[in-house]
């Protein structure tokens, strides 16, 4: 990919993240989110886990039929990379082609960090990333567009 592309990337979510801040985030709104999720997904007819985190605690998770371990597994690694950076694992996947760096120039075990989309932090104004949205399921980059689609329509 291209040094210009990427940089087009890294802009389109950075925007994405600050564009889907909340004023505020309780376990309630994770619980609604979450089931928000869960309806999108049923309405566009895809299948996947979905796990929403706050201060490191699973407020919401949700495994349907058809979901493996390894969705779950992706799942946690996607949640690590967006607290670790605070940014979307989209987004850290990006940085790491700009800076032409490897996981292992971070010191991250890509074991236990996951490096595609379908992780996103919840920034909240004032306080900054109190935790993630995390899916899994669909290929990384729509997994990505399936939380940034329902964020959309959550935070009107």
């Amino acid at each position: 990919m291209e040094r210009e592309m990427l940089q087009e990337l890294w802009d389109k979510f950075a925007a994405e993240e600050k564009e889907l801040t909340f004023k505020h985030f309780t376990r309630e709104d994770a619980w609604n989110l979450g089931l928000a999720i869960h309806e999108y997904s049923e309405r566009i007819g895809k299948t996947v886990c979905i796990q929403i985190t706050v201060n490191e605690l699973a407020i919401f998770r949700y495994i349907p039929e058809g979901v493996t371990k390894n969705n779950l597994r992706w799942m946690e690694r996607k949640h690590n990379m967006v607290m670790a950076r605070e940014m979307s694992s989209r987004r850290a996947e990006i940085m790491l082609k700009l800076q032409e760096k490897t996981m292992a120039d971070w010191l991250m075990d890509p074991e236990k960090f996951g490096i595609i989309g379908g992780g996103f932090p919840i920034r909240v104004e004032s306080v900054g990333v109190i935790g993630s949205v995390c899916v899994s399921g669909l290929p990384a980059e729509e997994d990505h567009e399936l939380i940034v689609e329902v964020l959309r329509e959550f935070l009107k």
